[in-house]
């Protein structure tokens, strides 16, 4: 699988930077914030929160527990939220140290239910491996998704690995990694974010040349077209 990301230039620079108005979370809602005190060994919790206005950046509520169905006690953390245009279902991918995959860190799936509560989280048995696996980006058509993963095979300490699927409802394929140059031998890539249209890739690096301990590099590719987003070549670029 090639996800034909091609490197152009070094660093991502930001100019004239102002936050995004809810691409990821498309309900205007934030999740993530400490677990309330519980438990001995409890560790983070999946919260929301909520604005009125979307082009509000200070609006947000103050954040709400997203409850037990889907928070256990152990940790949730890194969640990513998905809205299938075609059905309407929405599934929010997440990494947990829970059981049956236990630590360090695997991906979960939950679905929001109709009554507007979350669902138990699923083990996504294909996408996760007995290493730790992180944050994953997801294409907003549901078909394409980068994850960071200590898994080995890839060409680095730590690589961002792809995997697409036909279907919102059909199961992931096998990971593959996306190689080089995103992925850098002896150096940790990971936290990829994908643009609306797929074709930037924002990931962070400790590779040398670098400004500090990890840097946020970028990498693009020819915009997708329908049947062929597997054939487009792209560039890297910084």
């Amino acid at each position: 699988m090639d996800s034909n990301f091609r490197f152009r230039a070094r660093y991502a620079r930001f100019q004239g930077f102002r936050s995004c108005p809810c691409t990821l979370v498309r309900r205007n809602a934030r999740l993530n914030r400490p677990a309330l005190p519980r438990a001995a060994g409890s560790f983070n919790d999946l919260w929301v929160s909520r604005r009125t206005n979307k082009h509000n950046d200070f609006g947000w509520q103050e954040p709400v527990n997203l409850g037990c169905t889907i928070n256990s006690e152990f940790s949730e953390e890194s969640a990513m939220y998905l809205e299938d245009e075609e059905t309407g279902i929405i599934t929010m991918y997440f990494i947990s140290n829970r059981p049956p995959a236990g630590p360090p860190g695997h991906i979960y799936v939950s679905t929001l239910g109709d009554d507007g509560s979350w669902g138990p989280g699923v083990l996504v048995t294909e996408l996760s491996s007995p290493f730790l696996d992180q944050r994953p980006a997801i294409r907003r058509d549901g078909l394409e998704i980068f994850l960071p993963s200590m898994r080995p095979g890839g060409v680095g300490v730590g690589n961002i690995w792809v995997s697409t699927r036909e279907t919102a409802a059909d199961p992931w394929s096998t990971p593959v990694t996306v190689g080089p140059p995103i992925n850098k031998a002896g150096s940790v890539s990971g936290g990829p974010a994908l643009s609306w249209d797929a074709t930037t890739l924002y990931f962070t690096s400790d590779r040398p040349g670098g400004f500090g301990a990890h840097d946020v590099y970028v990498s693009t590719r020819h915009k997708l077209r329908e049947h062929k987003r597997g054939d487009e070549s792209g560039q890297v670029r910084g």
